[in-house]
């Protein structure tokens, strides 16, 4: 309960956050700031209702989620000094692989998150045999600053 404590009181504080989330334990000691402001937010999302951004089918959502919440000028952020472990992406049968990534669903969405993010999705590769895709230095451009609630 304290991860959650303490992010509900950093929400709080500010009024300008769409998306926050937790970093992979995988990817978290790399890091050398505790947060980070105005990066892909994935996996493990705490999202802001009512803000005219939605999770959208049939692309990557959780990119495509960032992107949207970013360019609505809202913050997103990513805890680095709490993460989380899940499976390997397509490990575990259910949910989005067995409907939506089944067969070539990963590429598909991939090209979707491509034509809808022009000049974003530099290409798409494979690692493993699945679709990657390789984004151009985006999340720097995105500058929105955290907003007090005062």
């Amino acid at each position: 309960m304290f991860a959650f404590d303490h992010l509900n009181k950093f929400y709080d504080k500010y009024n300008n956050i769409g998306i926050m989330g937790l970093r992979h334990s995988a990817f978290a000691s790399f890091q050398p700031k505790p947060i980070q402001i105005n990066q892909q937010v994935y996996s493990f999302v705490l999202i802001k209702n009512f803000n005219n951004i939605y999770w959208r089918d049939n692309t990557i959502e959780d990119t495509d989620y960032s992107l949207q919440t970013l360019s609505s000028n809202y913050c997103t952020v990513l805890f680095n000094i709490f993460c989380f472990q899940k499976p390997s992406t397509s490990t575990l049968t259910g949910g989005n692989t067995d409907s939506v990534y089944k067969g070539d669903g990963r590429l598909i969405c991939a090209r979707k998150l491509q034509r809808d993010w022009p000049g974003i999705v530099k290409k798409i590769t494979r690692k493993r045999g699945m679709p990657r895709i390789l984004l151009n230095n985006i999340w720097s451009k995105y500058t929105t600053k955290l907003q007090n609630n005062e």
